[in-house]
This record gives structure tokens, C-alpha cells and sequence, in this order.
């Protein structure tokens, strides 16, 4: 019986030990308690997810990182990892902490990148691979339980 029980450990520590050592190498900074927390669900088009990835991650992270370089740094980009009904796929933006005096506005970041014009294209192309025209917003605050 202990044997069984050792095969079954081993494998679950492969799999729980390298999730640990990126979360330390990554070293971002997570909201204290008292802190605000800022979710920010995008309904996307399943069809468009590769566009909609494309764009976050080649577009809107290089203009908020030279705009807005503390910005980006306490944002990260989520994908659910369910389809939902109707084609659909869940992308959050998550705000952890929420950054007092930092502008997150998406438009203001790629206004300041790529100016008016180009800015004004590259928001279109995201608000194409929504399939709602407003992504919603959640406002949290971290508290002790």
C-alpha cells in the first residue's frame, strides 16, 4: 500500500514544484489586505481569440509598457479555460493591486504608443473579437477570512 501511495506523490509533486518556482521568478506584487483589485472580463469570439491574443500581447503590452511601465506591471492577462455557450471564451484582465494615480485606460496607453489614428484602429480591431460591445468590470477589496 505505501508503495501505491509514494507513486501517487511523486507525480503530484512534479506537477505542484515547478508552479512554485515560476510564481517566484515572476515576482509580482499581489494586492495586501485593504487593497483593491480591478477584473476586467472580456467575452471574446472563439473564432477571434487568436486575434484578440495577438493583440494583447503584440499591441496593447508593448504601449502599456512604454507608457504606463508600473501599469503593466501589476496587470496580468487570464484565458478561461471553458468555452462557453454561443463560441465564446472568458479573457480577464486582472488589476492585482490596483496602483494608485496610474491611468489603466487601454485607449490612453495606445493614444500615447501609436497616436490618434493607430490608436483608434487598434481599439477597433479589440472591440471586433468582443462579443459583447462592453467588457464588464468588477471592483474587489482583499480582505482576511
Amino acid at each position: 500500500m505505501k508503495a501505491v501511495i509514494y507513486l501517487f506523490l511523486i507525480p503530484l509533486s512534479l506537477i505542484f514544484i515547478p508552479s512554485c518556482a515560476q510564481e517566484v521568478k515572476n515576482e509580482k506584487a499581489c494586492a495586501q489586505i485593504g487593497d483593491q483589485v480591478w477584473i476586467v472580463k472580456n467575452v471574446v469570439q472563439l473564432d477571434k481569440a487568436a486575434q484578440f491574443e495577438n493583440y494583447c500581447m503584440e499591441i496593447l503590452a508593448p504601449a502599456a509598457e512604454k507608457m504606463n511601465p508600473a501599469g503593466k506591471s501589476s496587470v496580468r492577462l487570464m484565458k478561461a479555460e471553458t468555452v462557453f455557450p454561443y463560441h465564446t471564451i472568458n479573457y480577464y484582465f486582472v488589476m492585482d493591486p490596483v496602483i494608485q494615480d496610474v491611468n489603466y485606460d487601454m485607449f490612453v496607453a495606445l493614444e500615447g504608443a501609436y497616436g490618434t489614428e493607430k490608436a483608434k484602429e487598434y481599439y477597433q480591431s479589440y472591440l471586433d473579437c468582443l462579443s459583447q460591445e462592453n467588457p464588464s468590470m468588477e471592483v474587489v477589496t482583499v480582505i482576511n477570512w
